[in-house]
């Protein structure tokens, strides 16, 4: 007995629908994990280059690089900081002291101050009247009125001989008298002197070794007053001493 031809029909159209669902199984849908673990072309080296160099605004680059430039210059280019070798003297203030000259076969006595030079342990005394010092520079200067102005100034040349203060000396523009001729205290200390060749001014400079170093006593004062200043350097070239 023959099937009816629906039933054929039927189980024609059974068919077909199976295979169509059976392909769609297969070729329509991709596996979630495969997808996942296939990146794009060319995916994988850019996320790697990302993760390695992350964007970075330009005004924190910039930073970024002075910072190595500075940081580099310091490492490579260290500062040095210069120690000063020259020793700067503090002048201390001693005792009140009487200064004695001779004025036409007269001693008179005046009034005077002791200072002390430190580090160098050296001494001297001047009037009272020259008034207080200053100190510049490493000189020691003071400075009165004796018919205009007049000055006396200590300075110590470390490390330096009675010759070499000389000889720069010399260098200088202003001209001398004569030569610079040998000297001692009355403390015991060699030294040379000379006076400068200059008709309007009572000037000139002392020096005294002492220690390897050079005191250097200058002076200069109107001619008016030439013979208040002579005796007022005889005073102090009297007194320079070193600390026993």
């Amino acid at each position: 007995m023959r099937k009816p031809r629906w039933s054929q029909l039927l189980t024609a159209v059974t068919t077909v629908v199976m295979a169509i669902l059976l392909i769609a199984g297969c070729t329509g849908k991709s596996n979630p994990e495969e997808t996942a673990a296939q990146p794009m072309p060319g995916a994988a080296g850019t996320a790697q280059q990302q993760e390695e160099e992350p964007p970075v605004p330009t005004g924190i680059v910039n930073q970024a690089n002075e910072t190595m430039k500075n940081e580099g210059a310091e490492e490579t280019e260290p500062v040095h900081q210069t120690p000063d070798d020259t020793v700067r003297p503090v002048l201390v203030k001693g005792d009140i002291v009487q200064l004695e000259t001779s004025v036409e076969h007269e001693t008179l006595s005046f009034e005077g101050r002791e200072y002390e030079l430190e580090p160098y342990g050296l001494s001297f005394a001047i009037r009272t009247t020259m008034g207080e010092p200053s100190v510049e520079g490493g000189t020691v200067t003071f400075t009165t009125d004796l018919s205009g102005e007049a000055t006396v100034t200590y300075e110590v040349l470390e490390h330096t001989t009675l010759d070499e203060a000389a000889a720069k000396e010399q260098q200088h523009e202003r001209a001398f008298n004569d030569e610079f001729i040998d000297i001692t205290s009355e403390n015991g200390l060699k030294g040379k002197q000379n006076q400068y060749a200059d008709s309007d001014v009572f000037s000139g400079v002392i020096f005294y070794a002492f220690d390897q170093h050079i005191v250097r006593i200058g002076y200069r004062s109107d001619m008016a007053a030439v013979d208040t200043m002579a005796r007022i350097i005889n005073e102090t070239m009297a007194s320079v001493k070193t600390r026993d």
